[in-house]
């Protein structure tokens, strides 16, 4: 009920001393964390300090690293380590072992690369600014320092998809998509792009066998395609299906694909009369071996973005225990079911991370008295927690142990 998923990209916070430079050794236990970082001024100079709190503990937040330069808190490795990508001095992926108070670099250049955690390795992207041009796919060990191992000859633009042993990814110029063995090492194209295709999004059948692809044309319509990962056949595919947002949106409508099972594809399209903005979001599953749709759930009204199917055979979400809404002028934090707010901020002045919720709903945090404090709520207290005097930001929650 308390595991959270890590939250795939976190905001910029700092980091910059060198990469042997130690941490302070900080004890947390297998539960869920909360990182997040305050600025202080040191000697005429800005120091930014990263902080952590075990969520199923008590006290404050106990402080891991100070340093100056920017970086984001990307995943959680196992009970103390974290991996962090430092945009400053070094420029790389690092791993914080937060019980020894070490550092150490695990991918020079790749900051923006990490794509996933694949049993020992980190997988990521390598250094893709333009000099470089080295946006392949590696892989390094992270518990031991090690080589890092190319995975595939093409150079990428993303990895959207790590499922199992292998690896769905964008081509470089985003028109083909490579499929990759990770336990090979070795990648191969099974699908080009059509002229006027945009806006790619990938996801494997649970065998891993087949592979939807989702993209939009020119017209602004969405299509799908399927095509087997071995061959790079293609299976099946539909045009021209509906997808357009509420008039509201800021963003390009994209066709998100995902499956029921092996042989039922699910796709997010539109329904009803858009212009008048009475319209739903749908997935619509089709059967792969007659074409013919299967079913169709509304999971939304028309709204600003499409929602990806949901992953087939995940595990529930928990009742959430916490949540936030509009009262009038005010946000508020409150338990679910009941109406006295925990914590309040008047939306005009609301700023991103007064008021938080970890993503499956079982804890909450807040800034109070001005900002100047932060204070974490759980189910096993009606007190607030305090975690931190100072004004705190880069709020990251982090999952359970693996």
């Amino acid at each position: 009920m308390h595991t959270t998923r890590c939250v795939a990209a976190a905001a910029l916070v700092g980091l910059g001393l060198p990469a042997q430079s130690p941490a302070t050794r900080v004890a947390v236990d297998a539960g869920p964390l909360l990182c997040f970082t305050t600025a202080e001024q040191v000697s005429g100079a800005r120091e930014n300090v990263h902080w952590v709190a075990s969520l199923h503990g008590d006290g404050p937040a106990a402080a891991f690293w100070r340093s100056r330069d920017n970086a984001a808190v990307l995943r959680r490795l196992d009970r103390d380590h974290l991996l962090v990508a430092s945009f400053g001095t070094p420029y790389a992926l690092l791993v914080v072992d937060l019980a020894a108070g070490s550092v150490r670099e695990l991918a020079p250049d790749a900051p923006h690369g990490f794509v996933a955690v694949h049993a020992d390795d980190v997988l990521y992207l390598g250094d893709r600014r333009d000099a470089a041009r080295d946006d392949f796919l590696y892989a390094t060990p992270w518990r031991e320092p090690g080589e890092r191992r190319r995975l595939a000859e093409a150079r990428l633009h993303a990895v959207p998809v790590v499922q199992g042993n292998l690896a769905v990814a964008i081509g470089a110029d985003e028109r083909e998509v490579w499929v990759v063995s990770l336990v090979l090492g070795k990648g191969r194209r099974v699908w080009q792009a059509p002229g006027s295709a945009r806006s790619l999004r990938l996801a494997l059948s649970p065998a891993g066998q087949r592979l939807a692809i989702g993209h939009v044309d020119a017209d602004g319509r969405g299509n799908l395609s399927v095509v087997d990962t071995g061959t790079g056949d293609t299976l099946r595919s539909w045009s021209a299906l509906p997808i357009q947002v509420s008039a509201e949106s800021s963003s390009t409508p994209t066709l998100e694909v995902g499956w029921l099972d092996d042989a039922h594809v699910v796709c997010s399209e539109t329904r009803g009369d858009v212009r008048g903005l009475r319209g739903n979001f749908v997935f619509v599953a089709r059967d792969l071996a007659t074409g013919d749709v299967t079913d169709e759930t509304v999971y939304s009204r028309l709204g600003l973005q499409h929602r990806a199917p949901p992953v087939p055979g995940a595990i529930g979400a928990p009742e959430p225990l916490f949540e936030i809404a509009a009262d009038g002028a005010r946000s508020v934090l409150r338990r679910v079911g009941e109406p006295e707010p925990l914590a309040q901020v008047e939306r005009k002045t609301q700023q991103f991370g007064d008021l938080t919720v970890s993503r499956d709903g079982c804890f909450a945090a807040a800034r109070v008295d001005g900002s100047h404090r932060l204070v974490l709520f759980t189910a096993a207290s009606r007190q607030p927690r305090d975690l931190v005097a100072a004004w705190a930001y880069d709020l990251t929650w982090l999952p359970a142990a693996p």
